[in-house]
């Protein structure tokens, strides 16, 4: 749909081939402690692994010139080329996050490391030339950035890398937030609802879980939600365009984070777990970085209005990345092994936290490990992050329509905005059952056990938090609501609303029902269980049926404290949010005792056929109390 037809066009394929390269390089071997892509194979005469296999880091080919030197240049360093493409105000940022990875090679005696030139029009050499590693830029409307590499496949040496970016991920106001769908809720909350489920438990592919770099696409969620609030509190231009310290900021970020892909890095979704928000925001450490690595998904920081405006994103490499870098990288003379080894014992140091995409998909247990998510305590940042959508409502048609202009940007502006609510709810909602994991190796400095239990307050927080602010009745403008037009384009590129008045209640109930969800999914369940088992017998403990029953009295608070009164149709007793939200967790309440899916403890299901008992006779309580007037709703709902 980025073409006006695509019969018409023109598809260039483009072969590169070229022999491997006979440099000496000598591979090294890989750690789980450690975040590398690997070049794997099987060799039955190496008996150092229980199942032969042998795995290699992906790295460059980085040597001193002058191997015994404190600091050396390299002997070939690490060259980038900006594309003449590449828009001439935005080539000092870009090459500014290609070089901050300087700071980790210079820790190790390599004086610049990495070096970025720039191709000119009158240079005639092809960017998809193996010969070139090329930073290009692309308008394909498609809003992706990634970093390939080509590898030796005998050894894991990189021989080429090439990153691409395309321009629209900057951009703010998207029309694929005037309507969510169940898939685009799926994708933002980071599940994906179009694979065949194993066990009813949404499992993605391998290829989804260790290769994709899906980060430009929350950015695009990130730049709209930014452009929102500066739209609400008045600092966009009329043009909308987002600020110049944002967008410099923003691509900084990305840039380094695809950079380090290039220099074989795997994400590393625990890093923004480091500090606390109030050490994050701290105007004495501006100038430090705010996350432990700049290969997680970092959420925009923005703060309330008045409220002095921290750095938006991180602003240069992290602990962790200095100690990856050291791991692939450090000039090793003697024993290769031993020395890796003690590297890789620092993992329980403060920062050094590695959790990577197959720790961080939908059911995974760790909520310290997330996309999106900021600081050591993420309750607290949703916290504020919930607050802050509910501080910018009301004002929100005045900022984001001016005079002459039609509504669709409060359209768009409303749907961010929602969507950042409910997924800050989803953060919450991990606490529920979960499990931290850390990767440290028995006698490692500051080992911690592989699995912690979230502590049992912080779940019961969770559950409050949830029954406060996700499930409560939401509170919207009329006049906003029904200023939220959609756009009334017809043409290639464009998508026809499914309405094009706001379906309010239908866009409340995707978001609430994905994250009852998580709260009442198998895994979830049985994690639950599986804690009371681990947890020691004077230890508190969250426990199955504490669950359950306060999920129902989160979500049918009106039939545990039965007010007297007279209640209309158009003041009902309970209302149609409510209904809503009680329909879908009666549904998933009712799925596991009728329909238990796989890996759903036996537990849970007699325990929720008794939770259900004593919800059905609550509900005909209220139905005949005799001071408590129902209306047609309520009644009919209730019945």
């Amino acid at each position: 749909d980025t073409v006006a037809d695509p019969r018409g066009m023109q598809v260039t394929v483009h072969y590169s081939i070229s022999q491997l390269p006979q440099t000496g390089y000598k591979p090294r071997k890989a750690d789980d402690r450690v975040g590398y892509f690997l070049t794997v194979a099987k060799d039955f005469t190496d008996n150092s692994d229980d199942e032969n296999f042998v795995r290699y880091i992906n790295r460059w080919d980085l040597q001193k010139d002058a191997p015994e030197a404190k600091v050396s240049p390299p002997k070939k360093p690490i060259t980038f080329w900006l594309e003449k493409t590449v828009p001439v105000n935005l080539r000092p940022i870009i090459r500014a996050g290609i070089e901050e990875w300087n700071k980790t090679f210079d820790k190790l005696g390599f004086d610049n490391a990495i070096e970025v030139n720039q191709q000119y029009e009158k240079d005639t050499w092809d960017p998809e030339d193996v010969r070139y590693n090329t930073f290009r830029w692309i308008t394909a409307e498609a809003g992706f950035a990634m970093g390939p590499s080509r590898v030796n496949p005998l050894t894991g040496q990189i021989l080429d890398a090439d990153i691409l970016f395309d321009a629209s991920f900057l951009r703010s106001w998207k029309s694929s937030y005037e309507n969510f769908t169940p898939s685009s809720v799926a994708a933002l909350f980071d599940i994906d609802h179009t694979r065949p489920a194993k066990g009813a438990v949404f499992v993605d592919s391998p290829r989804q879980r260790h290769a994709d770099c899906r980060l430009s696409d929350g950015m695009q969620h990130q730049s709209s939600f930014a452009g929102a609030v500066f739209a609400a509190q008045g600092m966009m231009t009329k043009r909308g365009e987002l600020p110049e310290e944002y967008l410099q900021q923003a691509l900084k970020d990305v840039v380094m984070h695809e950079v380090g892909h290039t220099l074989g890095l795997r994400h590393n979704f625990k890093a923004s777990a480091w500090k606390t928000l109030a050490d994050i925001e701290d105007p004495a450490k501006a100038n430090e970085a705010t996350v432990g690595s700049v290969m997680d998904y970092l959420p925009v920081n923005i703060v309330a209005a008045g409220t002095k405006q921290p750095a938006y994103y991180t602003t240069t490499v992290g602990p962790y990345d200095f100690w990856a870098i050291e791991y692939g990288y450090k000039t090793i003379n003697g024993d290769e092994n031993a020395e890796l080894i003690k590297i890789a014992i620092r993992s329980g140091e403060s920062g050094l936290d590695f959790a990577t995409d197959e720790d961080t998909e939908s059911n995974d247990p760790d909520p310290f490990s997330g996309r999106f998510d900021l600081g050591k305590e993420p309750i607290v940042h949703a916290q504020r992050q919930m607050a802050l959508v509910n501080g910018l409502l009301p004002t929100l048609l005045e900022r984001t329509v001016q005079n002459g202009d039609g509504y669709q940007r409060a359209r768009q502006a409303f749907g961010v905005l929602l969507s950042e609510y409910y997924k800050s709810a989803q953060f919450v909602a991990r606490f529920i059952g979960g499990v931290v994991v850390h990767r440290d190796h028995k006698g490692d400095n500051q080992a911690r056990t592989p699995f912690t239990l979230v502590d049992a307050s912080q779940q019961r927080a969770a559950m409050k938090q949830l029954a406060e602010q996700a499930f409560t009745v939401p509170k919207y403008d009329q006049s906003v609501l029904n200023s939220l037009a959609a756009s009334r384009w017809r043409h290639w590129g464009t998508q026809d609303p499914r309405r094009i008045d706001y379906p309010i209640h239908e866009q409340v109930a995707m978001f609430q029902d994905t994250i009852l969800n998580r709260m009442l999914n198998p895994l979830t369940l049985s994690r639950i269980l599986d804690g009371e088992a681990k947890a020691s017998a004077a230890e508190d403990v969250y426990t199955l049926p504490e669950h359950l029953k306060g999920v129902t009295e989160a979500v049918f608070a009106e039939v545990n404290a039965q007010p007297a009164g007279e209640f209309t149709n158009r003041n009902a007793y309970i209302n149609s949010f409510r209904r809503s939200l009680q329909r879908t967790a009666l549904k998933r309440l009712g799925e596991i005792v009728a329909s238990p899916r796989t890996g759903q403890p036996e537990d849970a299901r007699v325990l929720t056929r008794v939770v259900l008992t004593e919800l059905a006779t609550r509900i005909d309580a209220t139905l005949i109390k005799g001071d408590l007037k129902l209306d047609d709703y309520s009644r009919a709902h209730l019945t």
